[in-house]
């Protein structure tokens, strides 16, 4: 990730802004010129619902999610910040945890286009078969028909749980 190059360490960031763990909120510790100490630091962006914050000093813009992990931690994350409850703006302490890119892509909503209710759940089709695909580390590990919904949902909930552990969403 990029952040790790800027040269931004823990120490540095607890100087120049103070992170509430129970809000997940940043404020201003001192202040730099229109931006008064105490004051909200960031905006979410409307392109991804992710918040960010410009630190000129460094010439470039933090995903909160991530400052919060090295204001608590000491370190940048090895991977991505996943957030538990799916609401991207939230940077509470307790919704942030490290991820794989395939874990995050296990913890998504349902999207707004699926008609069975349930995520890598399709169907039924002409001949009455529900279809269930399930990924893991970008192969699909379960891609099978069933004769109804709720046998559908039940391997797919199977194997969402074998292979997705507490990244698992059930819908």
């Amino acid at each position: 990730m990029r952040d790790v190059d800027t040269g931004l360490t823990a120490e540095v960031l607890r100087t120049i802004l103070l992170y509430d763990p129970a809000t997940g909120e940043f404020t201003w510790r001192k202040g730099r010129g229109r931006l008064r100490s105490g004051l909200l630091a960031g905006m979410v962006m409307k392109s991804t619902g992710r918040r960010m914050i410009e630190i000129k000093e460094y010439n470039h813009s933090f995903l909160t999610s991530r400052l919060a992990w090295l204001y608590m931690k000491g370190e940048w994350p090895k991977g991505i910040i996943d957030h538990k409850n799916h609401r991207r703006a939230d940077d509470r302490w307790e919704n942030l945890r490290e991820a794989t890119s395939s874990q995050s892509m296990a913890n998504k909503p349902l999207r707004k286009d699926n008609k069975s209710g349930v995520s890598g759940v399709y169907g039924p089709s002409d001949s009455g078969l529900w279809l269930v695909t399930v990924k893991f580390d970008g192969r699909k590990v379960l891609h099978k028909h069933f004769k109804s919904r709720r046998a559908a949902v039940i391997a797919r909930n199977k194997t969402v749980r074998k292979h997705h552990g507490e990244f698992a969403v059930f819908h």
